[in-house]
């Protein structure tokens, strides 16, 4: 191997690790978004609370992940993670390969093994369409949470499905 080749291949290297670790990252914050969706979602529901706080919930947890310096955090921000929950709950089946991040939430909240083809996720089912589940495993190892973002303001489940399938493909 001469000079030229040891720098072209350390280059290669270089470049693929690195998008390897983007998209590693990218995974890990849309399973942190999708996590506090369900937080928060689990929270209004069965919190005691809950009545008390009404629409001021999502700004004072803001406030308080503000003081903790987490980012992407507001008030906005909350509400967009509880909406991919709700659009999203067929992702808990990333959450048996992912066991360290699974200790965190009440197993209860999340998961119950309906069959060996689906998921109940607290009674929400995969649309009326039987997909498949690694369709979306698929989708969230293809696509960034701001590509989410975009699928979650579709509210026909048969649209967002063709433009998951178009993300996946592209």
């Amino acid at each position: 191997m001469d000079f030229n080749k040891l720098i072209l291949t350390l280059s290669e290297l270089n470049n693929e690790l690195k998008e390897h670790g983007i998209r590693a990252v990218n995974f890990s914050l849309t399973l942190r978004n999708w996590f506090f969706g369900l937080s928060i979602f689990e929270f209004e529901q069965k919190g005691k609370d809950r009545a008390e706080y009404g629409k001021a919930l999502l700004a004072r947890i803001a406030a308080e992940l503000k003081i903790r310096n987490i980012p992407n955090t507001d008030e906005r921000e909350l509400r967009r993670f509880r909406q991919f929950y709700l659009a999203y709950p067929m992702a808990a089946q990333f959450f048996n390969k992912n066991l360290p991040i699974r200790g965190l939430i009440n197993p209860d909240s999340y998961i119950s093994e309906k069959n060996s083809e689906a998921f109940l996720i607290r009674g929400i089912t995969n649309p009326e369409f039987n997909i498949p589940d690694h369709h979306y495993t698929k989708l969230f190892s293809a696509i960034s949470y701001s590509h989410f973002v975009e699928l979650i303001r579709i509210d026909e489940p048969l649209m967002r499905l063709f433009y998951e399938n178009e993300c996946v493909k592209n």
